[in-house]
């Protein structure tokens, strides 16, 4: 679909997958750990929630030779997520349009930044939700801390793969920790193992400690803003993600106020699915 239209006398065209393109160009720097999520599509289906099914472990017992085995006591649950509508409505005026650096496709990432931000947002709210947690408030994050949310999963019998978020100071504060205790190897040339996947992308961390570690400024404040409060989390089985429909974008014209508007809008909820597979990092911000 291409709409046209005259503005002061000039052409201007903006088409429905321009829009799109950029919306999702927009949605990258908050998307980068939501492939950890678990997610359910509810596209095509009639309802807003979704059930995830949550198996506890099985106990077993010795068993004897000739006596019938007795019925083992094992309940599974479930947790429920309800799919809500969130979306912005941004109007950018023929005059602006015609008058300024201002565009249809800024508009277009501006919209999908801000819709993606507000998942991601909802997403690592729910670290402040994990009954674990370790740091402590108004002190920089350390390898010591790092490596004992990793512990606190360990002696719950997560087996990973593990993820987690942290705000830039976080890292920044962890690697400076991290560097002080670099050790050459004996051939005077590799540092510590850990080390040698992490990269330096905008977001994307890399491994370590078998972590896979992203950063994030929607990361939230904890402690009347003194703090910021990342996690790890098991991937794929801690935190769920229900779509009824993704991050879109439609374009609208506005004849009376002689403009032009980009709705923007995306249907998902989020939840936790396992407390003990996640927890909470704190330190100052």
């Amino acid at each position: 679909m291409t709409i046209t239209y005259d503005v002061s006398g000039g052409n201007w065209n903006a088409t429905y997958e321009l829009i799109q393109n950029s919306i999702m160009e927009g949605r990258q720097p908050s998307d980068a750990f939501m492939s950890h999520l678990r997610r359910e599509s509810l596209v095509g289906k009639a309802t807003t929630t979704a059930r995830f099914p949550i198996a506890p472990t099985a106990p077993a017992a010795a068993l004897t030779d000739g006596v019938d085995m007795s019925l083992t006591a094992w309940t599974p649950t479930s947790t429920t997520i309800t799919a809500a509508e969130v979306g912005s409505l941004l109007e950018l005026t023929d005059l602006a349009a015609t008058s300024s650096l201002i565009d249809i496709q800024r508009i277009g990432r501006a919209a999908g930044r801000g819709v993606a931000t507000k998942i991601a947002s909802d997403v690592l709210a729910l670290g402040s939700g994990f009954s674990q947690s370790v740091g402590a408030t108004t002190v920089d994050l350390t390898e010591a801390v790092f490596m004992s949310a990793i512990t606190t999963l360990e002696l719950q019998d997560v087996t990973g793969p593990l993820f987690g978020v942290l705000y830039p100071e976080q890292y920044s504060n962890l690697v400076s920790d991290i560097g002080t205790t670099l050790v050459q190897a004996a051939n005077g040339v590799n540092p510590r193992a850990e080390t040698n996947e992490w990269v330096n992308t905008l977001s994307d961390k890399g491994m370590l400690y078998s972590v896979h570690l992203y950063t994030s400024t929607d990361v939230p404040t904890a402690n009347a803003g003194a703090d910021s409060l990342g996690f790890i989390a098991q991937s794929g089985y801690t935190i769920g993600l229900v779509e009824k429909w993704a991050t879109r974008g439609e374009l609208q014209r506005d004849i009376s106020m002689r403009a032009n508007e980009v709705a923007t809008t995306a249907a998902v909820g989020v939840g936790e699915l396992e407390d003990a597979s996640g927890v909470g990092i704190l330190s100052g911000r």
